[in-house]
């Protein structure tokens, strides 16, 4: 029985380290395109922001439906998009204004996986726009911005036109937050320790009996 508790424990210990934030870039269209980052902690799919970058809110917004460009795709909230920042290594609150020097490689990562849309010198960023509406005719957005001296993930709800935020009117330097629930099916490695659990439960009963 105490060999038993022993391997409970062990395999307990190894799923949850399996489960560790964890995001990779996989495929969308077509082979080698990289254009998803899929967040194998909460189990979503980010579609990369230069899919998006320019686009209109109204554009965007009414091909998420069948047959749209983005079928399949919604905006995500701002609170899946701060588990995307944790799942990449992040520690908030994630404040633009009080960038946290931890979140540094963090935000080099998200450049890199889920798509610049700004190089200049040091200075590379990504503005998106999220579901979240601060305000009317306003969209929450949030900021992806790393220069030599201050790295910074976090929101600005800010308003880049005057008519509203992309209703009209694309901003080449703004992609928007899409996400989706990953298809991908539990890892192998989960039905393995789960099938030698069962069956290190099954010898222990026998042994008893």
């Amino acid at each position: 029985m105490k060999f038993l508790k022993t391997a409970i424990v062990t395999t307990a210990l190894v799923l949850s380290t399996g489960s560790n934030a964890e995001i990779i870039s996989v495929d969308w269209n077509n082979a080698g395109d990289n254009l998803i980052t899929r967040d194998l902690s909460t189990g979503l799919e980010w579609l990369d922001l230069t899919e998006t970058a320019g686009l209109t809110y109204d554009f965007v917004s009414s091909n998420l439906g069948d047959s749209g460009f983005f079928d399949g795709w919604a905006y995500a909230s701002t609170s899946e998009v701060e588990a995307f920042f944790n799942s990449a290594g992040g520690i908030g609150p994630y404040d633009y204004n009080a960038p946290s020097p931890f979140n540094d490689l963090v935000v080099q990562d998200l450049l890199e996986s889920w798509g610049t849309l700004h190089s200049h010198n040091t200075q590379r960023f990504s503005n998106f726009v999220t579901s979240h509406i601060p305000q009317i005719d306003w969209h929450g957005t949030g900021i992806i911005y790393y220069s030599t001296n201050t790295p910074a993930v976090g929101y600005m709800d800010a308003d880049f036109t005057s008519g509203g935020l992309f209703n009209s009117e694309g901003v080449p330097n703004v992609g928007h937050a899409l996400v989706r629930v990953s298809a991908v099916p539990i890892p192998a490695a989960v039905w393995l320790f789960g099938s030698g659990l069962i069956g290190l439960i099954g010898l222990a009963r026998r042994k008893k009996a």
